[in-house]
């Protein structure tokens, strides 16, 4: 009965393919297939490149799929696997590598080592298996101490990175090149505008997947990898959340278990300045908002070629809270509607009702400024808190001197110093109230001329522009609300963060807690009075921002906006 000796070579980078590793491991299967003329060698068993540490190749290698056919029967008991030395077979902890030796020997298939010709089979006594689990650890141990001085070596190229700004690695990101004359990275002038494409698109409202396909779609964007099919949503989205477009390298630690994606972990506080800068750091920081905006209320359904439907990710069934889907009446094909998606396919819902879309657009364009005039954010106050502190210092300070006069004590001069620096205080705590009021000005004037935008922005415009347009729209509102449900009964309500408010043709409330169930009759019941009337304004000083807020092209616009 003939038998087969499966020759299984190994070795741990591709470096060595071309060196001398592969021709000695099979010149040793030849060597002793040619001492066994019973025996036919098979030497297809081959993971080149492929390192024994993390036992990558005994669950995805050519060794997990001999492992497989020895499960499966198709190998047959009694067959050889040959291998150079223990090492070949697997360089992880002792524990799992014995397992996996006696596995393979449990199933009656024995194990040779070429470089001693020892052979073990199932009935391997104790003495064979202590030098078969001395040999694995041998090899263990010596991966382990390599990968240590290797970890030691990056620590140190790290901390001088720190230190000095010295580059650890000549590899940067896709759209940088390694200056060797100057020791630094520089941007490579076509790929830095393809980052900034994606980040301004993504502002603009495009998912990660509609921008993959308008960068694949346009013949003068080139992929960074040379040959590739084009871009794709997954590395799109990398570049999207990747710090090192602002210039910052963050230093990991690398981990990787069998079978597992590689797991990479903070290692350190980041470098800044490290790679040239693609973008600045508040459009990253707003595109790592919107991103996060959207992971907590993903956007699901089909935008089409002109995303007719603005509520994507935000649409709610007054009835069951479930989506809303945008349908054609009959032969209308301009005329769009919601339904409820839930009662469409006959699921847990029986409302029927058709919401039209223009009175829900129109509704939207009119709330949209007063909400975003509300919701825009105010000036920045850090520097007016340290003036604060310092004159509630000064006024204990004033306080303590006013006791000691009282108590007859010499102070006077002191006690003016101190009232001076009071004074000279308060001045700088009006400069930086009056700084802080122009900011808020400034916020509301730009939340105001951005809802004006887009209001204006679906007229006029077809193809990709009014894709464009659309998807803007649909971006501004998942930013600023959580849902939006229409009534049968008149109006919709608006939610955001745990509170809701009624918004109608003219008017709407205040804003007022979300029942426990958020449906449109229990909303009904929950919500507050009508406070805002369209056209009315709070205060003097929001009708001065809509006033000059109000571009001059369109004076009619919003007319009664103060």
């Amino acid at each position: 009965m003939t038998v087969t000796a499966y020759s299984y070579t190994r070795f741990s980078s591709a470096a060595q393919k071309e060196g001398d590793s592969l021709r000695r491991q099979l010149a040793l299967a030849d060597e002793w297939a040619a001492k066994h003329p019973d025996v036919v060698l098979d030497t297809t068993t081959r993971d080149l490149g492929v390192s024994a540490y993390h036992g990558e190749h005994r669950v995805k290698g050519a060794l997990a799929s001999f492992l497989k056919r020895i499960e499966k029967g198709q190998i047959a008991p009694g067959s050889y696997l040959l291998i150079e030395q223990f090492d070949r077979l697997t360089r992880e902890a002792e524990v799992v590598a014995m397992n996996l030796l006696t596995s393979i020997l449990l199933a009656k298939i024995r194990v040779v080592t070429l470089n001693d010709e020892t052979e073990l089979d199932e009935t391997a006594d104790a003495m064979d298996l202590m030098r078969a689990i001395l040999s694995l650890s041998a090899g263990h141990i010596e991966n382990k101490r390599r990968g240590g001085r290797l970890a030691e070596a990056w620590a140190d190229k790290k901390r001088r990175a720190r230190e000095t700004g010295e580059i650890l690695s000549k590899r940067g990101p896709a759209w940088t090149v390694f200056n060797e004359t100057k020791k630094r990275f520089d941007l490579i002038p076509e790929r830095a505008d393809i980052v900034r494409r994606i980040f301004r698109e993504c502002v603009e409202g495009f998912g990660s997947s509609t921008i993959t396909n308008r960068l694949n779609e346009d013949p003068t964007v080139k992929p960074f990898v040379e040959g590739s099919s084009g871009f794709h949503a997954g590395y799109v989205l990398t570049i999207l959340k990747s710090p090192s477009v602002v210039g910052t390298y963050t230093p990991t630690l690398w981990s990787k278990t069998a079978g597992e994606r590689a797991n990479r972990t903070p290692d350190g506080s980041e470098i800044e300045g490290y790679y040239p800068e693609v973008i600045d750091r508040d459009l990253f920081e707003r595109v790592q908002a919107i991103l996060a905006m959207r992971s907590k209320h993903p956007k699901r359904g089909r935008r089409g070629k002109t995303f007719p439907n603005i509520l994507l990710g935000l649409g709610r069934c007054e009835a069951c809270h479930g989506t809303l889907i945008l349908g054609n009446y009959m032969n209308k094909e301009r005329v769009r509607y919601f339904r409820c998606y839930n009662s469409s396919r006959g699921h847990r819902c029986g409302n029927k009702t058709r919401y039209p879309l223009p009175p829900i657009q129109e509704r939207l364009e009119n709330f949209l400024i007063k909400a975003k005039f509300e919701d825009a954010p105010v000036g920045d106050t850090h520097n007016i808190e340290p003036l604060l502190l310092k004159r509630s210092d000064l006024q204990r300070r004033i306080e303590n001197l006013l006791d000691l006069m009282e108590a007859g004590e010499p102070v006077g001069d002191r006690l003016r110093v101190r009232r001076g620096e009071l004074a000279d205080v308060d001045k700088a705590i009006a400069q930086a109230k009056a700084a802080d009021l122009l900011a808020r000005h400034r916020s509301h004037r730009d939340a105001v001329v951005e809802a004006l935008d887009w209001v204006q922005s679906f007229r006029n415009l077809d193809g990709d522009d009014l894709y464009t347009a659309r998807a803007k729209a649909n971006a501004l509102l998942n930013d600023a609300f959580d849902s939006i449900m229409p009534v049968a009964s008149g109006g919709m309500f608006i939610a955001k963060n745990e509170r809701a408010r009624w918004v109608g043709d003219n008017a709407m409330t205040d804003w007022f807690d979300l029942p426990d169930e958020v449906t449109g009759a229990a909303l009904a019941k929950a919500k507050t009075p009508v406070i805002i009337q369209w056209g009315e304004v709070s205060t003097y000083a929001e009708a001065e921002a809509f006033r000059k807020a109000l571009p001059r092209a369109a004076p009619d616009a919003f007319d009664g906006f103060g």
